[in-house]
């Protein structure tokens, strides 16, 4: 039910059976109901929230026709509420969610988890080429019957500047601080990244990136230095090239970790040809992932191809094919 520019409210409700033996006497039941709402008082106003709760009950085995059989039996609640201020291409929001987990098989695993976000973003006054932005987050998750509470604080921020002639440059971080009950300190996860990007209108696109990040703790610190390339290309207006290609490298500083150094790499390329009854699109793409220390590798790559016939009558037909 929505009402354009005042208000919108929306329920949904899904349940299924799950059967783990041919005999049938081995299953559960799962309810998912989810409601979600806003209105907008001004037009400078947004409040928005939302409801959820899923249940599961029944008995259940990780393989058909084993005998082992797990109970199960719990409820997961999830609820959400905040405000937005937005007057033309500045705004502020406020935002609280939380989840209550009940375990009603006696295995003692409650928990509890809110988090507490801020953001906010606005042209900078006298520039308004250059677009900053700024958030906040308090995340706490508790496990009721030992007492124990992860608790972390986040705070990230963008600056994005659009430059003369289809340039555009952005600069972003991001600082967490993580600490669990008994820790002696707590862990710092500090992340930089930039990009800088040139679009040809309806021709070509080209971004380029980096990224530093590193994990300090009381133990280790590890860093990683990454990079990526994306770009598209239309050689005529049917048919639409895309590339990308990016790796990150992960090295200890201090300490040692279970495997120790890490690579990892990532390219694909894609070309789709469209008409106007349809469209045929191709995709390759390779991920490698590289432990030296432990002298491990894995390799993956994926061919797919689809394609999809339109018309205004008849509707839409859809194929694809994958192979990996």
């Amino acid at each position: 039910v929505s009402k354009s520019g005042l208000f919108d409210l929306s329920f949904t409700h899904r349940a299924n059976r799950r059967v783990y033996d041919f005999a049938d006497d081995v299953s559960t039941k799962r309810h998912v109901t989810n409601t979600t709402f806003w209105v907008q008082p001004h037009r400078m106003v947004r409040l928005f929230g939302g409801f959820g709760l899923t249940t599961k009950d029944g008995e259940q085995s990780p393989l058909v026709g084993s005998d082992v059989i797990n109970r199960v039996d719990y409820d997961h609640t999830h609820y959400h509420a905040g405000v937005r201020f937005q007057h033309q291409q500045r705004y502020l929001q406020a935002e609280y969610r939380g989840t209550d987990f009940e375990d009603n098989t006696g295995r003692f695993s409650d928990r509890t988890s809110s988090r507490v976000r801020l953001i906010a973003g606005a042209p900078l006054p006298g520039f308004e080429r250059l677009r900053l932005s700024l958030g906040f987050q308090h995340y706490s998750h508790r496990l009721e019957r030992h007492d124990d509470t992860l608790m972390a604080n986040t705070v990230w921020g963008a600056a994005h500047y659009l430059c003369p002639f289809g340039t555009q440059a952005t600069y972003s971080f991001m600082f967490d601080r993580a600490r669990r009950t008994g820790d002696w300190v707590a862990t710092d996860n500090i992340a930089h990244a930039f990009s800088l990007g040139r679009t040809w209108p309806a021709r070509a696109g080209l971004t380029v990136g980096y990224r530093y990040y590193t994990n300090d703790d009381l133990f280790d610190e590890l860093s990683s230095n990454g990079y990526y390339f994306n770009g598209w290309f239309k050689p005529i207006d049917k048919l639409t090239v895309r590339a990308g290609l990016g790796s990150e490298g992960l090295k200890i500083d201090d300490g040692r970790t279970l495997t120790g150094k890490r690579d990892r790499s990532r390219q694909y390329l894609q070309a789709r040809w469209r008409e106007d009854f349809g469209y045929l699109r191709a995709r390759y793409e390779s991920r490698r992932l590289t432990f030296d220390d432990i002298d491990s590798e894995t390799d993956y790559s994926r061919v797919a191809c689809d394609g999809s016939l339109m018309h205004d009558r008849y509707g839409q037909i859809i194929l694809s094919y994958s192979y990996n």
